[in-house]
């Protein structure tokens, strides 16, 4: 018969065991979630953009990120029961209970792939396109199109600034806070901006000392940002 001190020192093990392997599947959900961002980004590269464009990315795409990421939490630990499981003691209608759980969760990230797929930005030298979230049509602007440009602060704190382009239409679009966009083709399209005449604007001055922070290690980018941020 177990001792007290047994009982416990057993407690501890599995405890230990449980934090260990919450770490492990916790860092596998991240890589899963960043690798299929990654992926998701890839093919609607090689999908929707075209010679004219001057860049193609993912919009506004946290349904995507939030499903992938709670449904891994959910898939991952079920995937690793059933391979590193005793299966030994576990009866084949209990298996297969557990592989149907496993595919009844996959098909809301289907269909919220499916969607995120077509949810992209493709801004090229003669026109811009939009696909939203959850629509079946895209819509297609020209540069005439553009009403305005404003910066404010960042409502994301990875981003620092905001960059609205607002349509004669009324659509609004944060082609920097919403997207996958890097700066230098940020610049790209804030210097087609200038080029074409468009009016641009402040509407609250993003923290350039915090900028000047996060890009001292390159002065290129730093530029960019600089210029990208003001009138």
């Amino acid at each position: 018969m177990e001792t007290l001190e047994q009982v416990q020192e057993d407690e501890k093990k599995r405890t230990k065991k449980s934090f260990f392997l919450a770490i492990i599947y916790l860092i596998l959900t991240a890589g899963f979630t960043s690798g299929s961002m990654k992926v998701m980004n890839y093919f609607q590269l090689k999908t929707f953009s075209t010679e004219d464009s001057i860049v193609t990315t993912m919009y506004s795409n946290s349904w995507f990120i939030l499903m992938i990421f709670f449904y891994s939490l959910i898939i991952i630990p079920s995937i690793g029961r059933l391979i590193f499981g005793n299966c030994k003691k576990i009866e084949v209608k209990d298996y297969l209970k557990r592989m149907l759980f496993v595919i009844i969760l996959t098909i809301p990230i289907i269909v919220i792939s499916y969607f995120s797929f077509y949810s992209y930005l493709d801004i090229g030298n003669r026109s811009i396109t939009y696909h939203p979230f959850w629509s079946i049509e895209k819509r297609v602007y020209a540069w005439e199109d553009i009403q305005s440009v404003v910066i404010d602060r960042a409502t994301s704190k990875s981003r620092r600034f905001d960059y609205y382009v607002y349509f004669q239409d009324g659509t609004k679009l944060d082609i920097w806070g919403n997207t996958r966009m890097n700066i230098q083709k940020l610049k790209q399209v804030d210097d087609q901006i200038r080029a074409k005449g468009i009016p641009k604007y402040i509407d609250e001055q993003p923290n350039e000392s915090n900028i000047l922070r996060i890009y001292a290690d390159h002065p290129e980018e730093e530029e960019m940002v600089l210029q990208i941020i003001r009138e």
